[in-house]
This record gives structure tokens, sequence and C-alpha cells, in this order.
């Protein structure tokens, strides 16, 4: 939607159009910058493992990334990270005063 409105801007006339080779590496850099199958696979942490979830209209490309997202955070051993911050936190936690709730 956003590519037809700038391709039609840069098509209105003669000097638009020059523009328009001028700017096409930095409108392609930011057009790769800026897709969203790039940053697909969101990352479910559980208990005992990861799972991490694609959207369903992904194409290989995004499946891919997401794919890759997954790896990099078992490779890195993400599980391990939270769990090791979440026990730092517990105690943290446990000696924090109950907060009142409004109303209850």
């Amino acid at each position: 939607m956003i590519s037809g409105f700038i391709r039609q801007e840069f098509s209105r006339n003669p000097l638009r159009k020059l523009a328009a080779l001028a700017a096409y590496p930095v409108l392609t850099a930011f057009k790769k910058r800026v897709d969203h199958r790039r940053y697909n696979g969101a990352a479910l942490l559980g208990l005992r493992g990861l799972v991490f979830k694609s959207h369903g209209s992904a194409d290989a490309f995004a499946f891919g990334q997401a794919l890759a997202r997954a790896y990099d955070a078992a490779h890195n051993g993400l599980l391990d990270q939270v769990k090791a911050q979440i026990a730092r936190a517990a105690p943290l936690m446990a000696g924090a005063a109950p907060t009142e709730v409004p109303g209850g």
C-alpha cells in the first residue's frame, strides 16, 4: 500500500522520476529493513522448553527467519538465562511488602 503511494509520487513528472533513480538504493534498503517477514517468530517460554510461534500467513522466507530465531535462542541458552534471572529475582519478590488493592 505505502509502496504504491511512493511509486505514484515518484512518477508524477520527469523530475520526480529522476529523483526516484537517485532514491532507489535508499528506498530498497529501507524496505528490506522494515520487512515484517524478517522479524517473524515469537518466543513463548515454558518451564521446560522453548516454543516459537510463527504467523499463519508466513511465507517460506518468514518461516525460515522464525526457525533461525528458535535456533539462536536454543544455541545461546535463552531458557537457562531466563531461569537464572527468575532465581535472582525470587528473593527480592518474596521480601517485597504486599501492596493494598483499592476497593478489595
